[in-house]
């Protein structure tokens, strides 16, 4: 219900400034507002060392996301520098060994933690990524 109250707050304020400026940016506004939507249980945890190592670089990755190469993920080049991950418990990550999406694919599934990607001969070598939120 708060919520609720929330986003009709934001919405009134949305009709207000679009009073103010033209209708045109009424109705863009407030569409804009009603297409966020998010899983906060959708996300990758991407280590640079092995067993889950948080005194390394890490990040979490909401999605779904998805990029041809990963140099540039939160401020990081992350190109061929994951050895570990954690895949959230509504998320499927699809990772590649080369970038564009080609390469040997990997399929993580939600929930799955993998402490060392060597066993599956993708340390160190992911350069592109993709992640599905829910039955995509």
């Amino acid at each position: 219900m708060k919520c609720t109250y929330m986003l009709n707050g934001a919405l009134a304020l949305t009709f207000i400034a679009g009073m103010a400026y033209g209708q045109e940016n009424m109705v863009a506004g407030a569409s804009d507002m009603e297409m966020q939507v998010v899983d906060k249980n959708c996300w990758v945890e991407l280590f640079e060392d092995t067993d889950f190592d948080v005194d390394d670089p890490h990040v979490r990755v909401a999605g779904p996301f998805q990029s041809a190469t990963l140099e540039d993920v939160a401020g990081q080049n992350w190109n061929n520098e994951i050895e570990s991950l954690i895949v959230g418990p509504n998320a499927m990550v699809y990772a590649y060994k080369d970038p564009d999406f080609s390469g040997t694919e990997v399929v993580f599934v939600a929930n799955q933690r993998n402490s060392d990607l060597a066993e599956l001969d993708m340390s160190d070598d992911i350069e592109s990524l993709k992640i599905k939120c829910g039955k995509e």
